[in-house]
């Protein structure tokens, strides 16, 4: 069961509006992320930023591919929640992506 994209779903669902981002790709060392961005208003007219990370991952025939979303933050309220490994929904005020599991390639 994929518990990011179901969340990433709900809070989704739960604003107003939401439109989304292009989809952009991160170089952190030598790992690829791909990021997919949401920008929503609330009933109160504010602006929330929501963004799902996934593990890029190389195949053989130099193809790159996409690990389900692992990291689900909002970006500006220090908001996150993530898959640890042992897959429990961690989360709250001070998540950072350091503390998610990010599984290995082809898993």
């Amino acid at each position: 069961m994929d518990m990011i994209s179901m969340m990433a779903g709900s809070f989704l669902n739960l604003m107003v509006g939401c439109d989304a981002q292009p989809v952009i790709v991160m170089r952190v060392g030598a790992q690829d992320y791909q990021i997919q961005s949401w920008v929503c208003t609330d009933k109160h007219e504010a602006k929330h930023l929501w963004r799902t990370w996934q593990l890029g991952c190389t195949a053989q025939n130099g193809a790159t591919f996409w690990s389900r979303p692992y990291f689900l933050e909002e970006h500006g309220e220090n908001l996150a929640y993530y898959v640890n490994r042992f897959g429990e929904v961690q989360g709250g005020r001070g998540a950072s992506i350091e503390q998610a599991y990010v599984p290995m390639c082809g898993s």
